[in-house]
C-alpha cells in the first residue's frame, strides 16, 4: 500500500484452521491473529547548507541533506527507500494547506519523479538523503527577499510522489542586493574625473554579494530607490566594465571580493551634481534588471 505521512495503518494477519486433505479453509473464526503496523516515511529532519542564496538569474545552489528518516512507528526507514522532493508551490507540513508561499527554484539529482514533473526522486543511502538545490532563472530585486521551500513527501518504489502533505521542509532564504559603499572623492571639477572604488556590497541578509554576481552602474538621470522618477543626475559617463546589453547608459561590472572598481568621468558643466547609480544586474547576460538602484552616489562638479 502506497500511504501518505498522516495515515499509518495496521495490518491484522488471522490463522484459521484449514484442511488436511485440500488445504481449503474450513473455519471463519481464526484461531490466532497478530498485528502489523505499516505505515509510510513520517518524520526527518532536513537542513539546508548555506541557508541564503544571492538570486540573480545565475543559478547559485544549496545543499538539501535529511537524516533521520523514521516510519510511523520511529523506526529508521531502510536504504533504497524513496521520497520526493520540490521547490515549487505545495502544501504545507503544518495543516495540510496550499499554498506554503515557495518561490520556486529547480531540485537537481536524483531522478525525475513518474507521476509529478514537480518533482525529483531520490533514494535514501546510509540512512540520509542528499539533494541539490538551483535558484537559475529567479531574480531578487533591490532590497528583496523571498523564501523558496523545500517540500519532502514519500515516494513508491516506482518513483511516484505519495499524497500532497510533505513529511520534512526546508526553507532557504533569496536574497537581492541591497546596500554598498563608496570609496572615493565626491567633488571633481568640470570635464574631470575620479576614480571610485564601490565596496562591502551586501544583500538583503548581510552577506556579501558573491563573486561573479553583476552591477549596472551609471551616471544618468534616473530613478530614486523608492522607484521614483528622476534623481536629477546632471549626467556624465562611467569608464570601465563592459556595455550593459540592454541599455547603452549603463556599464556592467562583475563584483570580486565584495567590490568593483570604475572611473567616473564629470560632466562639463560647472556646479552641477551627477548622481551614481548602481543596479543589480542579469547574472548571465549582464543586462540591467528592473530600475530601483540599491547604492547611490552624488558627486559635485565644480
Amino acid at each position: 500500500a502506497a500511504l501518505s505521512p498522516n495515515d499509518p495503518r495496521s495490518a491484522v494477519i488471522a490463522a484459521l484452521v484449514a484442511s488436511s486433505i485440500n488445504s481449503n479453509r474450513v473455519t471463519v473464526t481464526p484461531f490466532a491473529e497478530g498485528t502489523v503496523a505499516i505505515s509510510s516515511v513520517q518524520t526527518a529532519t532536513a537542513v539546508v547548507t548555506p541557508t541564503t542564496l544571492y538570486t540573480d538569474r545565475l543559478g547559485r545552489t544549496s545543499q538539501l541533506t535529511l537524516t533521520g528518516i523514521t516510519d510511523a512507528q520511529g523506526v529508521p526507514v531502510p536504504d533504497g527507500t524513496l521520497v520526493a522532493i520540490t521547490a515549487d508551490p505545495w502544501y504545507r507540513l503544518s495543516d495540510g494547506g496550499y499554498p506554503n508561499g515557495s518561490t520556486g527554484g529547480t531540485m537537481t539529482g536524483g531522478v525525475a519523479t513518474p507521476n509529478d514533473s514537480r518533482f525529483r526522486t531520490y533514494a535514501v543511502t546510509g540512512g540520509a538523503v542528499s539533494a541539490t538545490y538551483t535558484n537559475l532563472g529567479l531574480f531578487m530585486d533591490t532590497g528583496d527577499s523571498a523564501p523558496a521551500v523545500l517540500s519532502v513527501l514519500p515516494a513508491t518504489p516506482n518513483g511516484n510522489r505519495v499524497g500532497s502533505q510533505p513529511f520534512a521542509v526546508a526553507t532557504l532564504t533569496l536574497t537581492g542586493p541591497d546596500s554598498a559603499t563608496f570609496v572615493g572623492p565626491t567633488t571633481v571639477a568640470p570635464g574631470g574625473s575620479l576614480s571610485v572604488t564601490l565596496t562591502n556590497l551586501r544583500d538583503t541578509a548581510g552577506n556579501l554579494i558573491p563573486d561573479g554576481a553583476r552591477v549596472a552602474i551609471s551616471a544618468a538621470a534616473w530613478y530614486n530607490r523608492d522607484g521614483s522618477y528622476s534623481n536629477n543626475s546632471a549626467g556624465g559617463s562611467i569608464v570601465g566594465g563592459v556595455p550593459t546589453p540592454n541599455d547603452s547608459n549603463f556599464r556592467t561590472f562583475t563584483v570580486s571580493g565584495g567590490q568593483v572598481t570604475f572611473t567616473f568621468n564629470a560632466p562639463g558643466t560647472a556646479n552641477v551634481t551627477s548622481v551614481l547609480s548602481v543596479l543589480p544586474a542579469d547574472g548571465n547576460t549582464g543586462s540591467r534588471v528592473a530600475a530601483r538602484p540599491f547604492a547611490t552616489l552624488a558627486v559635485r562638479v565644480q
